[in-house]
């Protein structure tokens, strides 16, 4: 053994671990050592290593958020940045990164079931930042309005609405749509709500009593839920802002829907 070490990179012990950051001619890295033994002789030696430093390739693709595409060999889903090389018979040539970026899905909301006599029609002005549309009837407009020919099955219309966005991605909303005949048209006439707009306080008249009141807003998220209220209410919406909700009024094993607008005063 020796007593003593010493190398060029200024270690002392019998052995060293070097990389890239010890290169002194771009890619080679010269080191040297010199070992004296316990008379106090020495000797030293010198080995050149040489580095290669493989190109890095870029690319990148993306998906619609709930979509997955192969990459080397899987199927990825999540945003970042994956790996491969590229090898030759010498070896590795080259790194591939590639960077997959999830784009969001549009947002689009139809509305609330609702019910009409066989004798009225529903325009469905969907709230949507798509730009595209495609409705069940193929109809490709911004809106639609559904009336008693739409029926499909029992007297209710199921109708969809698929839109997309500026980078293609597609999602899509469905409504129900119950048509009755008699007594649905006597109902809504029994049933006053005003007023409308109004500045937060509803009433509602109806000359049969009512089960269930339910007031949601335009995402379909509820607000308000009143069982057995009676024959006459006065609802106060003060704290809601303001914007557009729904009232779903039950009563008679029938249910009616009706559209509000709540204003502010400045």
């Amino acid at each position: 053994g020796y007593d003593d070490y010493l190398w060029s990179t200024g270690e002392t012990t019998s052995s060293i671990l070097i990389d890239s950051s010890d290169t002194n001619y771009g890619i080679i890295a010269e080191i040297w050592g010199r070992v004296t033994n316990f008379d106090g002789c020495s000797s030293s030696d010198t080995i050149n290593v040489g580095f290669i430093f493989y190109p890095v390739i870029f690319d990148s693709l993306w998906v619609c958020n709930g979509d997955s595409i192969m990459i080397y060999g899987e199927f990825q889903f999540l945003e970042g940045e994956y790996y491969d090389t590229i090898s030759s018979s010498i070896g590795i040539d080259s790194v591939i990164c590639t960077y997959l970026s999830i784009y969001s899905l549009p947002e689009v909301f139809i509305g609330l079931d609702t019910t009409i006599s066989m004798s009225e029609s529903v325009v469905l002005n969907p709230i949507t930042d798509g730009i595209s549309f495609l409705w069940s009837n193929g109809a490709t407009s911004n809106s639609l309005v559904v009336d008693s020919s739409f029926i499909d099955v029992e007297n209710s219309a199921e109708v969809w609405l698929e839109v997309s966005n500026s980078m293609g991605c597609v999602t899509f909303d469905t409504i129900q749509i119950f048509f009755t005949v008699g007594i649905y048209d006597v109902f809504q006439d029994m049933i006053k709500v005003y007023p409308n707009p109004g500045e937060g306080i509803v009433n509602i008249e109806s000359n049969f009593p009512m089960s269930e009141i339910r007031v949601f807003n335009i995402i379909t998220q509820e607000k308000m839920r009143i069982s057995n209220p009676g024959q006459d209410v006065r609802l106060d919406l003060s704290d809601l802002p303001a914007g557009a909700y729904i009232f779903k009024i039950s009563s008679l094993n029938t249910s009616y829907s009706k559209k509000i607008i709540i204003n502010r005063r400045n």
